[in-house]
């Protein structure tokens, strides 16, 4: 019983890993490099680093209550 279910899984994990390698054999086919124009752009070009400050905040606080 152990032989034969050992088998037949084997069979199905060979027959599924045969049907995806064909469906991930032409994923690019096609030529994708010209269809993007990508615009990187610099999101702090006009922040003053010179003036910059940090905020100091406590952001993970706990207390008696909220642990209990």
């Amino acid at each position: 019983m152990r032989k034969t279910l050992s088998i037949i899984l084997s069979i199905v994990m060979v027959l599924s890993l045969m049907a995806y390698i064909p469906s991930t054999a032409f994923a690019a086919a096609y030529d994708s490099i010209g269809e993007y124009d990508f615009k990187i752009t610099n999101p702090y070009e006009s922040v003053n680093w010179d003036t910059w400050k940090a905020y100091k905040g406590a952001t993970h606080v706990h207390t008696v209550r909220s642990d209990g």
